[in-house]
């Protein structure tokens, strides 16, 4: 029976990360809806993985639902926004679920999928165990064209015109490709040629897991050169990819995680050779900007097409638009019913246009939930800070205890 309460949330005391926020941060209200639990005959709900901080987040659309996987006996896709969960697929025979959630259109799976990716139009996108990434929509599954060359897929991001980007382990190295129904397709391979923003040739070593994906067909990530650099990089509609901030000239080292948006602005986390590091985004023919200082890299970033980050680190899960960082939930706090969080998971796919942030809990007493935040008003783009302006930065210590006030909306 679902509920609403508004209840006073307690930041517990946190050491290790200090975030340095504009003077003008302001606060949001967020309501929260739970979308599942292992108190809801779930026996695990990131079965994917043994380790709760290395498993993948759940996904939400700008509908506001969300897909995850979970277990029963064995493990499926779920989707849901609060009421009862939708079955989209099922390692076994989809009737065997019905207690749980609505299985009309469920497909039968014949391994068990490991994360999930959903977009706008509720299709799928899931890897498969061995299987490779399946493509589901309206009960019909249909898997992504294979490249010879791959040996082992990672997590795999989905947009709104049913294309997937994912990162592969090569026969040879490794790599990150872009695939629609008909055809797969590398984007950067360990070996390919690359100039630096500095004019020299060079070409990859490796790239990194997190790959982030736009309607447009833009791919960002990061990766590892040859003559030792690191950089972001894009490959803008599908074209060869080329670096948008690298160890070449301004910057000393990045963090992996890289978000693109339908503008083509790229967020990442990096630190400067000044010293100076943080949350960057850069947007078409201007400068890389820090619009929030961190002392540390985030564990995962998101970015919406309003320009909203969404980070996780240390402490909890923050939002920031145009430096007006803004607490979403921290371990230490309460959700009424479930007492206090003791972990949080968040990932890449879990913020959508609308602000809404899907992400994973544990608590005190071992339970494992996914819930939605929902701010209950939606922040107003604000001009993007000049470099200058990043001196005003104030140093906010996360680690006093302080008192927030969240609606919640548990069910």
């Amino acid at each position: 029976m679902a509920m609403s309460a508004i209840t006073r949330l307690s930041v517990a005391a946190a050491v290790g990360m200090t975030l340095s926020l504009l003077a003008t941060g302001e606060a949001f209200a967020y309501t929260f809806t739970k979308i599942a639990t292992t108190q809801d005959r779930f026996t695990d709900i990131i079965p994917e993985r043994s380790n709760f901080n290395t498993s993948p987040g759940p996904a939400i659309n700008d509908e506001g639902i969300v897909a995850f996987v979970a277990k029963v006996a064995n493990s499926g896709i779920f989707t849901g926004s609060g009421g009862k969960l939708t079955a989209i697929a099922y390692n076994g025979d989809c009737s065997d679920i019905t207690s749980i959630a609505e299985t009309e259109k469920c497909v039968n799976l014949s391994s068990n999928p490991r994360n999930t990716a959903i977009n706008k139009g509720g299709t799928v996108a899931s890897l498969v165990g061995s299987e490779g990434i399946k493509i589901i929509n309206d009960g019909n599954v249909t898997s992504i064209p294979n490249n010879d060359d791959i040996a082992a897929i990672e997590d795999p991001v989905l947009n709104n015109n049913n294309t997937v980007a994912f990162y592969a382990e090569l026969k040879g190295g490794n790599g990150i490709f872009i695939s629609t129904e008909k055809e797969t397709t590398p984007i950067a391979r360990s070996g390919d040629n690359v100039t630096t923003i500095a004019g020299n040739m060079d070409s990859y070593q490796e790239v990194f897991q997190s790959t982030g994906i736009n309607d447009s067909n833009t791919v960002a990530f990061y990766g590892r050169l040859e003559s030792g650099n690191t950089g972001i990089f894009a490959s803008f509609g599908g074209g060869k990819p080329t670096p948008i901030a690298d160890t070449s000239s301004r910057f000393k080292q990045f963090g992996d995680e890289v978000a693109v948006n339908n503008d083509d602005t790229i967020a990442f986390f990096a630190q400067e050779v000044a010293g100076d590091s943080g949350i960057f985004i850069k947007r078409k023919d201007r400068e890389a900007s820090r619009i929030i200082d961190t002392k540390s890299f985030g564990k995962s970033l998101a970015l919406n097409n309003g320009g909203t980050v969404a980070f996780l680190d240390d402490i909890g899960i923050f939002t920031g638009l145009d430096s007006v960082p803004n607490k979403v939930i921290a371990v230490g706090d309460t959700l009424d019913g479930f007492g206090k969080v003791t972990n949080l998971l968040f990932s890449r796919k879990g913020l959508n246009n609308q602000g809404q942030i899907a992400f994973f809990a544990k608590f005190e007493d071992k339970t494992i939930g996914i819930f939605r935040a929902d701010p209950d008003s939606a922040p107003q783009p604000k001009p993007v800070p000049e470099p200058a302006s990043v001196l005003g930065l104030l140093a906010v210590s996360a680690v006093g205890a302080t008192s927030i006030r969240r609606k919640q909306k548990l069910g």
